[in-house]
């Protein structure tokens, strides 16, 4: 009787032991299996406009896609955008980022280094090393402040100036839309007058969330301050699919 009861006894133990292994493994599997995640992003543009100095670089309807990996448990990134026009004119641009995103205290601050492929530009002679850093502070009612300055540095500055451009706003939701409001400026980048406050821009997306993709329908209002530049209207469509 009491072989029996051991039997049983052990039985239970393996059984118990086999359960707490299986979790184990799973943990284990699903702790790799987040150890990296990507997004991948494709999306057909209005035009495309500078987003400090309000700058039309391409006026007709055009592609940019772009490719995240992420490294999760260190928030460190990789990226490369692209965008394309049939045109041969600064609608054809190549980035290549590398960054780190993480909370620091109450703050969450994005730091990156990009190389911007400038293709019209006589090749490697008008790009530009760019170092950006954005950083979200804690909510003020149902608003998240943020500011973003990026410091851009010639390849050849008499090919094309470098500058220190900076976005001072806010980010808010309305119904489900996602919203970005704020001011840039300059001191003289690219060539172009100092301009303290060059355009006032309002963002708004929306998600349409189908698994691993979504699609993001979104509109931006750019009003210049002190840029020559018109009042404008961008919309876009942008599918992301997420790994």
């Amino acid at each position: 009787m009491k072989a029996i009861i051991q039997k049983i006894k052990m039985k239970k133990l393996l059984v118990a032991l086999v359960a707490i292994l299986t979790i184990a493994i799973s943990a284990n599997a699903q702790a790799e299996e987040n150890m990296f995640s990507g997004t991948a992003k494709a999306g057909l543009y209005s035009s495309y406009v500078a987003g400090v100095t309000g700058v039309t670089f391409h006026k007709n309807p055009l592609l940019q896609q772009s490719l995240t990996v992420t490294h999760n448990p260190s928030g460190a990134y990789v990226s490369l955008w692209s965008s394309y026009c049939s045109e041969k004119d600064f609608g054809r641009e190549i980035d290549y980022t590398a960054g780190i995103c993480r909370p620091v205290g109450p703050l969450q601050v994005d730091i990156s280094y990009s190389y911007y492929n400038l293709i019209p530009i006589s090749t490697f002679n008008g790009d530009l090393h760019a170092l950006v850093m954005n950083v979200d502070f804690p909510k003020v009612g149902d608003v998240t402040p943020f500011i973003n300055l990026e410091q851009d540095l010639p390849v050849n500055k008499d090919v094309l100036p470098g500058g220190f451009l900076y976005k001072v706003g806010g980010k808010f939701e309305i119904a489900g839309v996602n919203c970005a409001l704020y001011a840039g400026g300059h001191d003289g980048a690219y060539g172009i007058k100092r301009e303290t406050v060059s355009i006032i821009r309002l963002n708004g997306c929306y998600d349409l969330k189908f698994d691993t993709l979504t699609v993001t329908p979104a509109v931006g209002l750019q009003v210049p301050v002190q840029a020559k530049v018109d009042t404008q209207v961008i919309g876009s469509v942008v599918a992301s699919y997420h790994f």
